[in-house]
């Protein structure tokens, strides 16, 4: 599926700016890492005595965990269910992991012992926010856009990005039976239609990009479905995505950013599978369209 979005030379913005433009900002466990630096389990992976451990680079990591930790403390962050889930179980492995260093090291290594502390307490306390912040939705036209993402993320396999993020000593799961990507993303197009809100949203996975661009020009297509809504909320209350950029330590990457999408006129699909994705996708905007009336 071919994409249509207006590139220039990359955009970058400070923390603080991202925060205090309107927008509610959503986050993704992603985000907990920098792309291309060590993470916590790269760092304890195959090592068993304190001594072992590079306390320079733990050092690095749980300044990090802590500057991530602050993107919880704006009164516009949210995250949604999914992510905690996962923040949960990064939360987990850290635990076991100090467990593990503790039994084996009983005696000495104070420094690192403080270290494996100070590290235990971070993490602890960004699942704590990321529960407090967390936005559950019991409303339908969400459901629907859950959908709509998800039928496309598998249409067009657009889950790519096995790269990013090792917790838990595990890759996280990128199948689709785990739709934490395509559910952020329709929580951010729920809050600009339904909300009337701008959205960014602070992820370091590639997949959010794939998404964000691709389901937003073929549910934008203008003369594919009852979707005019849909455009003008993109238009007019923008979704934007932000990575961070080991270039660019202090400021945050505009990966994507709704309002430089250009529309096409119609979806260019002719296989038989597609003629039904287009079916599915054209009940749902009705769906969609009829539900909006009664709400208005």
């Amino acid at each position: 599926m071919a994409i249509s979005i207006n590139r220039r030379e990359p955009i970058y913005e400070k923390p603080e700016i991202v925060f205090s433009n309107g927008s509610l900002v959503y986050i993704d466990t992603s985000f907990l890492g920098v792309p291309g630096k060590k993470d916590c389990f790269d760092i304890l992976r195959g090592k068993s005595e304190y001594s072992s451990i590079n306390s320079k680079d733990l050092e690095t990591v749980i300044g990090e965990l802590e500057d991530f930790g602050k993107v919880f403390d704006s009164d516009v962050s949210l995250t949604i269910p999914e992510v905690v889930s996962e923040v949960s179980g990064f939360n987990k492995g850290i635990k076991r992991a100090c467990r593990y260093f503790a039994e084996r090291n009983s005696r000495g290594h104070e420094d690192m012992k403080l270290k494996f502390r100070r590290l235990k307490g971070v993490i602890g306390g960004i699942y704590a926010r990321a529960k407090e912040v967390q936005v559950e939705v019991v409303d339908r036209k969400y459901d629907l856009l859950v959908e709509m993402v998800v039928d496309l993320s598998k249409s067009f396999n657009l889950k790519r990005d096995n790269s990013y993020w090792n917790y838990n000593e595990h890759k996280r799961d990128k199948s689709h039976d785990n739709d934490t990507d395509e559910r952020l993303v329709a929580m951010a197009y729920y809050s600009s239609l339904y909300d009337g809100l701008p959205v960014s949203i602070l992820s370091n996975d590639g997949d959010h990009l794939n998404l964000l661009e691709e389901t937003s020009v073929f549910m934008g297509a203008m003369s594919s479905f009852n979707n005019r809504f849909f455009r003008w909320s993109l238009g007019e209350n923008f979704v934007r995505s932000y990575r961070k950029d080991l270039r660019r330590p202090s400021l945050w990457r505009v990966d994507y950013d709704s309002r430089k999408i250009s529309f096409p006129k119609k979806t260019e699909l002719n296989s038989e599978e597609h003629f039904k994705l287009n079916l599915r996708m054209k009940r749902r905007f009705n769906e969609l369209y009829n539900l909006e009336k009664i709400d208005s």
